[in-house]
């Protein structure tokens, strides 16, 4: 039997002020008792041809509603309007209550050490059985993920505890919606966390469950596909993120879910942008930022900003990255993290190198890269180098560009990059050396780093 729909607070709110017909909720009242209730089940299934009779009769209801000022009526009967005033504010005290509940049991949890945490839950009766902290605790995983991928893998392996330990039926659609989305965001901690054969492993056993078991959420479907093709695109696997992508955009567009399709679109963008199309990068990012909300996810609008400033300067347009950027440096403020500022003043650079202000640019850079150093991003700090040469070469500052050739190696190397960075270091220094210093090598340099860098993330990746 399908699982049948919930009888809400509000299905009752609404027959009452006329924005649902009754037989609405008298359909759903005898599906919720059938479907339930063994005993209910029998008695309706002895109706046998009667049941037809049963549901004209409640259709019925409607006609006679509508006869006393229901349905359809502009205003509520005025008997019902203090009825109803009661109901709508108690039912909003009982959803702010339960919210509470949820977040105190968050809370809760948060303050145990991440080892005793699924032994709490087990051993509660049913405080931690709830939707809502399940819903909370995915939140929270997300919200965690970039800076600290254990903790939010942790977090998300709680979600199928906190369901079973609930009253929900395992075969609830929503039950089931969220134990796939705990699944896919434990498997992306593990992607962010670097171990990329145990999220492979995670995906594909997840999509064997869900072959066998599909999902009737297309948004959940949607984020499942965009996870996995953020660990495709890691893999170097582009034509199957290529067609993740595009799956996750048509099945949030399905579900009418915006914000889920802009997060895609970023993605795209990301993907056209490592294939070197900045041109179509950057149109998938226009089409993006309009819908962004700063207040809501000022990490995800930084992060599309700074992409726009990047295939701006790939596309020699620097004015208007620089323009770009000037409009948008409070929000990079408004992090208050290290990183974005460093990264803020590695896209000043870029734009003064190709404005030809090289001292500036030079500048910038230093700047950028000792930053990424004091913070461990040393894969970043690579990258940020092979600019800062391309800008003493420009500056006509040899001096400074020879101490940096001599200096690259062994600082690298005693922060423990890996072996494809170390030769691309290298390879720069001998091209310093030969004053063979291009714009074509420091760009093939630039994709080996990035390529190890995707396997190797830098601790707060």
């Amino acid at each position: 039997m399908e699982p049948h729909r919930h009888v809400t607070s509000h299905h009752y709110v609404f027959t009452l002020t006329g924005r649902q017909r009754p037989s609405v909720v008298g359909r759903l009242i005898l599906d919720a008792l059938a479907s339930g209730c063994p005993e209910c089940r029998r008695a309706w299934d002895l109706l046998a041809g009667e049941g037809d009779r049963l549901s004209e009769r409640i259709v019925s209801v409607d006609a006679e509603a509508s006869a006393v000022g229901g349905p359809g009526d502009e205003d509520d009967p005025p008997a019902l309007r203090p009825v109803v005033a009661r109901l709508e504010e108690e039912v909003g005290l009982l959803q702010l209550e339960r919210s509470r509940r949820w977040s105190r049991d968050l809370r809760a949890l948060l303050r145990l050490p991440a080892h005793r945490r699924a032994d709490r839950v087990r051993g509660a009766r049913r405080r931690f059985g709830s939707v809502g902290l399940a819903i909370l605790l995915l939140e929270e995983s997300r919200r965690r993920v970039r800076t600290e991928p254990a903790e939010a893998e942790s977090l998300a392996a709680l979600v199928p505890l906190v369901l079973r330990s609930g009253a929900a039926a395992p075969g609830d659609p929503e039950v089931h919606a969220l134990s796939v989305r705990a699944a896919a965001h434990r498997a992306n901690a593990r992607r962010v966390a670097g171990d990329l054969p145990a999220a492979e492993t995670a995906f594909v056993a997840l999509r064997t469950e869900l072959a066998a078991r599909p999902l009737a959420d297309a948004a959940v479907e949607a984020e499942v596909a965009s996870l996995e093709a953020s660990l495709r695109l890691g893999q170097r696997e582009v034509q199957l993120a290529e067609e993740l992508l595009d799956r996750a955009v048509l099945l949030y567009r399905e579900a009418g879910d915006e914000r889920g399709e802009t997060r895609v679109l970023v993605q795209q963008a990301m993907l056209l942008h490592d294939l070197e199309r900045p041109a179509e990068a950057l149109d998938r990012l226009e089409e993006a930022t309009p819908r962004l909300d700063p207040e809501a996810d000022l990490y995800l609008f930084t992060t599309v900003i700074t992409a726009r400033v990047i295939c701006l300067c790939e596309l020699a347009r620097w004015d208007e990255a620089g323009a770009l950027l000037d409009e948008h440096v409070d929000a990079y403020e408004a992090l208050d993290d290290p990183h974005a500022a460093a990264i803020l003043r590695n896209l000043y650079g870029r734009v003064a190198l190709g404005q030809a202000r090289y001292d500036a640019a030079v500048e910038a850079f230093s700047s950028s890269r000792d930053a990424h150093l004091a913070i461990g991003r040393v894969y970043d700090a690579a990258l940020t180098a092979l600019d800062l040469a391309v800008a003493y070469r420009e500056a006509g500052r040899r001096g400074e560009l020879r101490r940096l050739a001599t200096e690259l190696v062994p600082a690298f190397r005693s922060r423990g990059v890996g072996r494809e960075t170390l030769v691309a270091l290298r390879l720069l220094v001998r091209a310093i050396a030969a004053d063979e210093l291009s714009a074509d090598l420091v760009r093939r340099l630039r994709r080996r780093i990035e390529a190890e860098r995707s396997a190797v993330p830098d601790p707060r990746d």
